[in-house]
């Protein structure tokens, strides 16, 4: 099940800023651990805050995404705090969630909101990562008229597939933009289409999109939704293509392969 390891305090000793916004609430273990996020209304810095029971009573703690650390262990999630009276980090959650898309929304989410948080010193190059992915595919596009990082992942152990925009350069580089699933529906000939040597539509593109300033209508220009990815190179919008539509094997002809033996 899925744990919060404090240190956690009672209400009366803890408690919300009155001029907070809260983003969103998920619980876990049929409301046994509940999980809100929510930005101050001062500052506008991120916030994780986790409510428990213990022996009937509810018991909350509550920390900054700037001051934890995410990292995945096969099905869960991890946050990790640093201790300055151990000087080193602890567990601070340990989250499981149903399904590999619910924890991929997640982790993304995170990093985001850490990303964009003005009280973040600075983020590991391995928190950008969701472990127990591999990468099959990075190229540059141009998206709502930005330089973005589109990577496809594949999970280890599902399987599952996904797109990933992350910011190409600058002071967020790395931090997600959008990410979409790729379903059955990828089975279908008529899923990609190729309408330009650098542009590929994609029909019934679900986006997740973690940046607020993302206007992702403006890469739907076909009347039926298509999501339009316009790659920066002609071969990447090639190799992506072929990626899930791979080239027919050439054809080796019966004469070439049965020619006659000329004399000796």
């Amino acid at each position: 099940m899925s744990v919060s390891y404090g240190p956690h305090q009672q209400w009366g000793q803890l408690s919300m800023p009155t001029d907070a916004k809260i983003l969103f609430r998920r619980v876990f273990d049929n409301d046994r651990l509940s999980l809100v996020t929510y930005v101050n209304g001062v500052n506008k810095a991120s916030h994780i805050m986790f409510r428990t029971y213990h022996l009937g009573s509810q018991w909350f703690c509550t920390k900054g995404t700037n001051e934890i650390c995410i990292k995945r262990n096969r099905s869960a999630i991890e946050l990790r705090r640093w201790s300055h009276h151990e000087g080193t980090a602890k567990l601070w959650a340990k989250l499981y969630f149903v399904t590999w898309e619910e924890m991929v929304l997640f982790f993304c989410t995170f990093v985001s909101l850490k990303a964009r948080n003005k009280m973040t010193l600075q983020i590991s190059p391995h928190e950008y990562k969701l472990q127990g992915e591999k990468l099959i595919f990075q190229a540059q596009i141009i998206d709502d008229g930005y330089k973005h990082s589109l990577v496809v992942y594949q999970d280890k152990e599902t399987q599952g597939t996904r797109l990933h925009a992350a910011v190409w350069e600058g002071e967020l580089r790395q931090s997600p933009v959008w990410t979409a699933f790729v379903t059955h529906q990828s089975a279908s000939p008529t899923w990609l289409i190729q309408k330009s040597k650098h542009r590929i539509w994609l029909k019934d593109a679900q986006l997740y999109v973690f940046c607020t300033g993302y206007r992702q209508q403006n890469q739907r220009p076909g009347r039926g939704g298509e999501f339009e990815l316009r790659f920066a190179t002609e071969r990447a919008a090639t190799s992506f293509k072929e990626l899930f539509y791979p080239p027919s094997p050439p054809t080796v002809s019966a004469a070439s392969g049965n020619k006659e033996a000329g004399p000796s």
